[in-house]
């Protein structure tokens, strides 16, 4: 027979593989990143709302995000004269265990952020903790420093149960995350509301009794981008970064991209004015979507208002004004 007629694309990886590129190419703007984030914050605590626009709005993988420490965020300095954020390692996790490793194809850089990101990082870094400590004095996962964000008893973020309890029901708006296993099944309800139409505390609540918190309910969560992933804030960014123009070669740099093989690549650096413009365009961005979430407590007659006390505090500027006007810088 040859070989050449056999039928191809038919085994289980080339579906996962198809299944997999599908979900990458959902990806969201900064307005949705927002929604998104402060979802993710009700549901997750603080942290998880600045995670999410840090991956929104600098590019970071997932495990990048994990493995970021304090101590790589920075304020400008003689070598540097913008806010930065230093990519040195990231975090894998391998049969239960985590581990610091080398960036994906050995990207380690520098990623310059806006003003704003870097007064929110500044919250969590000063509440930053280093994960439980072996006999010689280092983490589990081999680390002296102190982490960004760590979970609610000092360990690190597994995917899966990011995924499952925070990151899939803030976007499609059910709980729990279906999971994939084989004869696995658990009835998803959906995410509810419990104070304010958008988007209050969310139930299930710990302790609570499903029916008790579909009573209480008075509201409940739309899914706002079905199928998003947490790469897909990563597509999102390189979409933005084209929009407004960077050019290729400060893209790539910042994504952590190999050098292309284009000779105008070669010949081509990145200077302060390149990345002062980028930051610009980012503030300008972020100042949009914020607007946009105040209008959603705007059209139903009420303040600006968030659960979440980073956000609120940007909703500040709406409330003190009546609406309409930009928030601070």
């Amino acid at each position: 027979m040859n070989p050449a007629s056999r039928q191809r694309g038919r085994s289980r990886k080339a579906s996962q593989d198809r299944a997999r590129g599908t979900a990458e190419k959902i990806w969201a703007s900064e307005a949705t990143a927002l929604l998104l984030a402060e979802r993710c914050g009700l549901l997750g605590g603080e942290a998880e709302f600045i995670r999410v626009l840090l991956m929104a709005f600098t590019g970071l993988r997932w495990g990048e995000t994990v493995g970021l420490q304090a101590s790589y965020i920075r304020g400008p300095d003689r070598r540097r004269n913008h806010f930065d954020i230093r990519v040195e390692w990231q975090m894998i996790e391998l049969n239960g265990k985590f581990y610091l490793a080398l960036p994906k194809e050995g990207s380690r850089r520098d990623v310059d952020i806006p003003g704003w990101l870097f007064a929110l990082l500044q919250w969590i870094k000063a509440h930053g903790r280093r994960c439980p400590r072996r006999d010689d004095g280092t983490g589990a996962c081999g680390s002296r420093e102190a982490f960004l964000s760590l979970g609610a008893e000092a360990g690190h973020a597994r995917r899966s149960n990011y995924a499952a309890r925070v990151f899939r029901p803030a976007a499609d708006g059910v709980y729990p995350a279906e999971k994939r296993r084989r004869g696995y099944h658990t009835e998803r309800w959906r995410v509810h509301c419990s104070r304010d139409p958008f988007p209050g505390i969310p139930v299930p609540m710990r302790g609570m009794h499903r029916a008790k918190a579909e009573q209480l309910a008075e509201c409940s969560w739309a899914p706002l981008i079905a199928g998003l992933t947490p790469h897909g804030l990563r597509h999102g960014h390189q979409t933005a970064m084209r929009r407004d123009r960077v050019p290729r070669v400060l893209r790539r740099d910042r994504l952590g991209h190999a050098a292309s093989g284009d000779i105008a690549d070669h010949y081509t650096h990145i200077d302060d004015e390149m990345t002062e413009e980028m930051l610009t365009r980012q503030t300008q961005r972020w100042q949009t979507a914020v607007a946009a979430r105040a209008r959603i407590d705007e059209t139903r007659g009420a303040e600006p208002r968030s659960a979440v006390p980073a956000l609120n505090e940007w909703l500040t500027t709406f409330r003190e004004r009546g609406g309409g006007s930009r928030p601070p810088n």
